[in-house]
């Protein structure tokens, strides 16, 4: 239920930074070095991204697949203007938005956390592989994962601030993503609901308004650009985009191939991503258990003294999570759909640990599981002359690695379709 104004307390507040500008650029300064080791490295690291470059400067016959990203072929063509080329003009703004985003992800943090955990929460994210990995394509993984902090942030800002201008721009902000990458709707839609009916305001409601004009401007706009080239072009390549996503799914697959085999896929990304993170915290859980009951008095913070407000924290994160997840489960599951869902998944998992571990604590896991997530993508022993176990996970999810990254010219060598799952349908 909605917070009243009496509840309105330390949890909504932002914990003084010290000082604010100072800490984003700390974080930015951290980032930047990792950012520059992957800069160079083979292109294309997909297929799609060959399709994004033929599109720059939005020729008559636009070779994206429907229903399109206009916005991100808009960025790369602005890129292009001031003399990037090719690859690198996309590139460049994925590399912004890899620095931006964790920068985002720390202001929400702070809303939550002390500013320490809120800043190493933010690095770690910034630091996992598929954000590093991505951190330097074509694709439009990071940006769009930037876009959704962003609106996680204003959704949860507004809700403490009882601001109804900030609901609008994060209204606004999901419109303008839908043209980046439409399922922005999917996976954050349930997320402003969860904004307007904490609001409950006549001027939050009509913000919801935005986002369905939105989409059918943008596939007013797709239409008449594929209709450009040929008329059924648009019907044509909808059905294509139809038939990827669904032909992965528990629907069309059944419960073993579709469910069963999307569920390890998921895992196995998780397991890669936030693996570090997940047994860093269990140690220190059980070492603390060990020593202290986690109900000893005064382990409970008082940021928790509002029941309500506690609980809304973590609906905001499971409402965060579980579109995503749900999609990755039972629909098509991709490496980079991962970072629409890795940020709700970093903020709930150091929130479940932030209220059973001492800060002190709690800040040297997390400094442990960015040490041991840096030097798992950095020292990661990619090969594409890997065989047996270590061929299969190279192949599958170790690519996500600076070695992997290097050399992804040469993970077609390893990469087969159907080798570990017996399947007719697409590539694991």
């Amino acid at each position: 239920m909605p917070p009243s104004n009496e509840d309105i307390s330390i949890e909504y507040s932002r914990p003084g930074l010290l000082p604010n500008f100072a800490v984003y650029l700390l974080l930015i300064g951290i980032m930047m070095p990792a950012r520059w080791l992957v800069w160079s490295h083979p292109d294309p690291t997909h297929p799609d991204e060959v399709v994004f470059v033929e599109a720059l400067g939005f020729p008559m016959a636009y070779p994206v697949h429907a229903p399109g990203y206009p916005l991100w072929v808009g960025l790369g063509t602005v890129a292009q203007s001031f003399g990037l080329t090719g690859y690198t003009a996309f590139k460049i703004w994925s590399l912004a938005a890899s620095l931006i985003g964790p920068c985002v992800l720390l202001a929400l943090g702070t809303y939550w956390f002390s500013p320490r955990i809120a800043l190493l929460t933010a690095l770690l994210f910034g630091l996992l592989p598929v954000t590093w990995f991505h951190s330097v394509t074509a694709s439009t993984y990071v940006t769009a994962s930037c876009f959704g902090i962003a609106i996680a942030w204003l959704i949860w800002s507004s809700i403490g601030r009882q601001c109804s201008l900030r609901f609008w721009l994060a209204s606004i902000a999901l419109c303008v993503c839908l043209f980046l990458r439409t399922d922005v709707l999917l996976y954050l839609g349930p997320l402003l609901l969860f904004g307007a009916y904490c609001h409950r305001r006549i001027a939050t409601a009509v913000a919801l308004l935005l986002p369905p004009l939105a989409l059918t401007l943008f596939y007013w706009l797709a239409h008449q650009v594929y209709a450009g080239a040929e008329p059924d072009a648009f019907a044509r390549r909808s059905l294509h985009a139809r038939d990827v996503v669904l032909g992965t799914s528990v629907f069309e697959l059944g419960l073993v191939d579709g469910l069963l085999r999307n569920g390890v896929k998921v895992l196995a990304n998780l397991g890669w991503n936030l693996g570090s993170l997940t047994v860093v915290l269990v140690v220190a859980a059980l070492l603390r258990r060990l020593t202290h009951s986690l109900y000893d008095e005064g382990n409970v913070r008082s940021v928790d003294a509002s029941a309500t407000l506690a609980s809304q924290r973590r609906w905001f994160a499971l409402i965060w999570l579980m579109p995503g997840l749900m999609f990755l489960t039972l629909m098509h599951c991709v490496q980079g759909y991962f970072l629409w869902i890795l940020p709700p998944l970093c903020l709930g998992g150091v929130l479940i640990a932030y209220r059973f571990l001492p800060s002190r604590a709690l800040e040297t896991a997390l400094v442990i599981a960015i040490v041991l997530t840096v030097l798992q993508f950095v020292l990661y022993p990619w090969s594409a002359d890997s065989a047996g176990t270590k061929r299969t996970i190279d192949a599958k999810i170790g690519y996500l690695s600076l070695r992997g990254l290097q050399q992804i010219d040469r993970r077609e060598q390893i990469h087969r379709q159907g080798d570990t799952w017996k399947t007719d349908a697409h590539a694991d």
